[in-house]
């Protein structure tokens, strides 16, 4: 399973490292992503996973309330 997560991770990973929206190198052979330490890069990246994390959950919360199924 490892190798399946890695695979999806490293194709997001090198689209993102392409579209200069990360720093960083994929080393296939060791199945590792180093990523470049960019402080300020990283935290914009964690507040807009925040925000559509917050999206999500007030979808959901939505969806609860006029008593629609939620997906699991």
């Amino acid at each position: 399973m490892r190798i399946g997560g890695f695979r999806v991770a490293e194709k997001i990973a090198s689209r993102m490292i392409f579209e200069d929206r990360m720093r960083g190198s994929i080393d296939q052979v060791e199945g590792v992503i180093h990523f470049e330490d960019d402080t300020e890069e990283l935290q914009q990246w964690d507040q807009q996973i925040m925000g559509l994390c917050q999206a999500l959950n007030d979808v959901l919360d939505s969806m609860a309330k006029k008593g629609l199924p939620i997906p699991v």
